[in-house]
Parts: structure tokens; sequence; C-alpha cells
């Protein structure tokens, strides 16, 4: 049976960006402490998924610059979007879109 969340885990990895999982209330899984054990290493992330556990991405000046934006519709979040729209990834969940772009974190 195919895993989405791992799956994608695993690809977004292969592209460098520093990958781990957190609960379904936003706390780190099993075999990780925070987000300081993101890894590109698949061989890992195979061994720490765990079944339920939800997609994160380490962000800040340790990943390169990479900035997420959950982007909520029902508040305006659209509208913002809008004005950003250069450069960016976007992958969704549910009712709201996580929007991923890179800054200059010396700036």
């Amino acid at each position: 049976m195919s895993n989405l969340i791992l799956e994608v885990a695993l690809q977004l990895a292969e592209k460098g960006l520093l990958v781990f999982f957190v609960s379904s209330s936003k706390i780190p899984c099993a075999d990780t402490h925070d987000f300081k054990d993101a890894t590109t290493d698949l061989e890992k992330l195979n061994t720490i998924y765990r079944p339920g556990s939800l997609l994160a991405l380490r962000t800040g000046a340790a990943s390169g610059g990479l900035m997420v934006l959950d982007v909520d519709p029902l508040n305006g979040g659209d509208e913002s979007l809008a004005k950003l729209e250069k450069n960016m990834e976007r992958y969704s969940r549910a009712y709201s879109e996580h929007v991923c772009f890179r800054f200059n974190p010396s700036a």
C-alpha cells in the first residue's frame, strides 16, 4: 500500500529539503527530538516514519532560507499571497495551502 506522506517526504529530501515528521498534534514523532533532527537521509526517513505522521520541513537559515506560509483563504490569505507569487512551490492539505519560498537569511 502506497503512503503519500512518506513518498512526498522522500521526494522533498531528494531535492535537498530538510524533512522530519510530527504527530497530528504537531509534536515530533518517536525517534526524533525536534526540527533539529530534520534530514535529507532517505534511509533515516524510512526508518523514523510512522503511519499517521504529518510532514514537516526545517525552515530558516539552517535550511538555506526556506520559509513556509500557511495560507488561510477564509481570512484574506489569498489576497496577501497574491503579493508574494514569485519563486514559490505550493503544497496543499485540507482547507489551507502551504507555500514554500526562499529568502536571503543574511539580508
